[in-house]
Formats: C-alpha cells, structure tokens, sequence
C-alpha cells in the first residue's frame, strides 16, 4: 500500500480504515449462519492476527475499542442464545464461551463448604492465667 507521496511502506491500519473494516465486519455479524468473530473475518478476507493487532495498536482509541467490543458481544449472544435453542450443542457453545468470551465455572457451593479453613488455637490472656482454646 502507497501513501500520498508514493510511501510503499505506509501504514494499512489506520483508524480510519479500521473505523470502515469494523462496520463491515458488524454487518457480517448480523447475519445469520455467521457464528463466530473467525467466520465474519475470514468473510471478508481480514485475519485473526488483523484483528489481534488492532485491539493492540487502538488500545487507547475509545471508539475503535467499544466497536470491537460491540461485535464480540454479538458473537457471545449469539453462541449463548444457539445453545439455548439447542441450534448448537451445549460443549461446543460452552468451549467457545470460555476460550473467547472469558467465561468460566463458579466454584460449587458444596466444594466451598466441604472445603473448611483450618482452625488455629486461640491464646486468651486474662491478665493472672492463659488459656488456649482449640
């Protein structure tokens, strides 16, 4: 790619370009049969490091960074609302959840109880005796 002054080593990944490439990856979102952010990417010939990189590079950009976020977030309902539906098997819906959408297990609440802290003594000084508790 060439900037204005014939630069064959401008930079492809403006803001701006990334503006335009993120309102066309939302619309491929919006479409059905489109499960994933890799499937709206690959769509429009853009690759997953393309993507990588602009969440590096814009970082500090506020829109850029709220848009990306928007879209992912389609992609999250949408693999909830297919397992939901039973569209799409509850094992792979729940490994895409966690390895792209950072959801993971609550502990149970029974591990928590059966799993109780250790008890210390407890030294009581009363000013003439000591007494330790268990």
């Amino acid at each position: 790619m060439f900037d204005n002054q014939g630069n064959k080593y401008a930079e492809k990944w403006t803001a701006e370009a990334v503006k335009e490439n993120l309102k066309l990856i939302e619309l491929e979102a919006g479409k059905e049969g489109v499960s994933y952010l890799g499937s709206a990417l690959s769509q429009l010939r853009i690759t997953r490091r393309a993507w990588s990189y602009w969440k590096k590079k814009f970082a500090d950009h506020e829109a850029i960074m709220e848009h990306m976020e928007l879209i992912e977030g389609k992609f999250e309902v949408k693999l909830f609302e297919a397992a939901m539906s039973s569209k799409m098997s509850a094992a792979v819906a729940i490994f895409g959840l966690k390895n792209n959408h950072h959801w993971s297990d609550k502990p149970v609440a029974e591990q928590a109880v059966a799993e109780k802290p250790a008890r210390r003594p407890i030294t009581v000084d009363l000013g003439t005796e000591v007494i330790v508790l268990p």
